[in-house]
């Protein structure tokens, strides 16, 4: 997704296929992200991580630029070429969606009673 088609608000989301484009954009970016800064923090090129976790210059590059969505296991693999390991934290999408009360009226469940997950830190 271009970066000026980028939503930000809650309420630029409220469309469910808004919101997960918006939602998988950025995984992929913040994966990105977090391979190029690892990468450079251990003095790394892309083609020496490349290397060391037997994938292409180009793929490293393109998860870097958020161009390729790599599955946990490739990011996994990555990341452990450099000695390091992925961890998960759940936040809001953005900032607005913390007060955000989503309307749920219309998704049938298999019970009548409402349906909450919750996210706990270990």
């Amino acid at each position: 997704m271009p970066y000026r088609d980028v939503r930000t608000t809650a309420d630029d989301l409220r469309n469910d296929d808004d919101r997960m484009e918006y939602a998988e954009w950025a995984a992929r970016y913040e994966c990105g992200l977090l391979l190029s800064k690892a990468r450079e923090r251990e003095g790394l090129t892309q083609e020496e991580l490349a290397k060391l976790a037997k994938v292409s210059q180009a793929y490293v590059s393109k998860i870097e630029n958020a161009e390729a969505n790599p599955s946990v296991g490739r990011l996994a693999r990555l990341l452990g070429a450099m000695w390091l390991r992925l961890t998960a934290d759940l936040m809001p999408l953005v900032p607005q969606a913390a007060s955000y009360e989503p309307d749920f009226s219309s998704v049938q469940s298999a019970s009548s009673e409402p349906q909450h997950f919750v996210a706990a830190k270990a």
